[in-house]
């Protein structure tokens, strides 16, 4: 299933908080060492295509982006 965020001239994504997140959850277990604040309980980093989303576990919605 394609990425759900809005695109960006060359592919890339922008996404944006309260939207859904469908796609693969790569968990950033060293969030420290990729400069990105502790995420609060319930939710986890995940490398996205351009960057950081800070999801909700149970229902992967999108409190934050980080692009990198």
């Amino acid at each position: 299933m394609p990425p759900q965020g809005l695109a960006y001239p060359g592919g890339d994504y922008r996404w944006e908080r309260g939207q859904r997140y469908h796609g693969p959850r790569q968990v950033v277990h060293d969030w420290r060492h990729q400069r990105l604040r502790p995420p609060p309980a319930g939710y986890q980093w995940v490398r996205a295509e351009s960057g950081y989303l800070l999801l909700a576990v149970p229902t992967g919605l999108i409190l934050e982006f980080v692009a990198r």
